[in-house]
C-alpha cells in the first residue's frame, strides 16, 4: 500500500480592486489567494490542480465559491490558466520515471554493470557453474587450510587433473585479506613463481559437487582443506 498526501501551497495573491464584495458590497477590498495542490510521497510527485480562497478585508469574511459573481469566477480561471506550475512539483514523478527508465535503457544496450560494482550474487552463481569445469592450469580463488593452520584466502593453480576425480594443486605464496580481493585478480597476472613448490592432492570430483573438500593424511594428522571455493580467476 502506498501512502500519499494531497498538499496545497499558496502561490499568488491577486488584489481585486474593481469589484465589490458579494457579502458586504464594499469595493476595493477583495483578495484572491491562489493555491496549487500537489501529490506528496516524501517529495512532490505531481500537481493535483489549482484552487483559490476569496477574502474581503472590509467585512473580514471568506467568500464561498458558490457566492462568487461571474466576473470573480472569470478572474480566478484566468489566473489559474496563466500560472505556470514550477518544475519542482513534477520532480518526484521524473525521479520515479528515471529509476525505471535508466535500468531499462541499460538492459537494452547490454550494459549490466555500468559502475563497475562487484556483483557478489552473480559471482557466486557463476562460481557454481565454473567449478563444474575445473581443469588443468585453471587458477581458483579459495579459502584454504593446510596442515592445521588457520584458513587463508589463496589463489591455487591446478597443475594436474587425473580421471576427472583427482587434482593436484599449488597454493599461491601470497595470502589475501578477504574473499572480495578476488575481484582485482586476473589469471594473466600470475606466473609459476607466484605459487609454492609443494603440490597438494585433492578430490576434484567432490570439489566440483560441493565447493569444498577435506583431505586428511593417512596417519590422521591435519591435511588440506578447501573450506570454500569462491570463483575461478580469469
Amino acid at each position: 500500500m502506498i501512502f500519499y498526501q494531497i498538499r496545497s501551497k499558496q502561490v499568488k495573491v491577486i488584489e481585486i480592486n474593481e469589484l465589490e464584495c458579494p457579502n458586504c458590497k464594499n469595493k476595493g477590498h477583495l483578495q484572491l489567494f491562489l493555491f496549487l495542490k500537489y501529490t506528496w510521497i516524501f517529495a512532490p510527485i505531481l500537481p493535483a490542480g489549482k484552487t483559490a480562497i476569496l477574502e474581503c478585508n472590509s467585512c473580514e469574511q471568506t467568500i464561498p465559491i458558490k457566492n462568487w459573481t461571474k466576473k470573480l469566477d472569470v478572474i480566478f480561471k484566468t489566473e489559474k490558466k496563466n500560472f505556470k506550475t514550477p518544475f519542482y512539483y513534477y520532480s518526484g514523478a521524473v525521479f520515479i520515471l528515471l529509476i525505471w527508465l535508466i535500468p531499462f535503457t541499460m538492459m537494452k544496450m547490454g550494459i549490466t554493470n555500468p559502475f563497475g560494482l562487484n556483483d557478489d550474487s552473480k559471482t557466486m552463481g557463476q562460481a557454481i557453474i565454473d567449478r563444474q569445469h575445473i581443469k588443468e592450469n585453471d587458477i581458483l580463488y579459495v579459502n584454504l587450510l593446510v596442515n592445521g593452520e588457520a584458513p587463508k584466502f589463496k589463489a591455487v593453480k591446478v597443475v594436474k587433473a587425473e580421471d576427472e576425480k583427482v587434482a593436484y594443486i599449488k597454493q599461491s605464496i601470497k595470502s589475501y585479506e578477504t574473499f572480495k580481493d578476488f575481484y582485482a585478480l586476473k589469471a594473466a597476472d600470475f606466473s609459476n613463481s607466484d605459487f609454492e613448490d609443494e603440490t597438494l592432492k585433492i578430490n576434484l570430483e567432490y570439489l566440483r559437487k560441493t565447493g569444498s573438500v577435506v583431505e586428511a593424511h593417512e596417519d590422521n594428522k591435519p591435511g588440506i582443506a578447501i573450506m570454500s571455493y569462491f570463483s575461478m580467476i580469469k
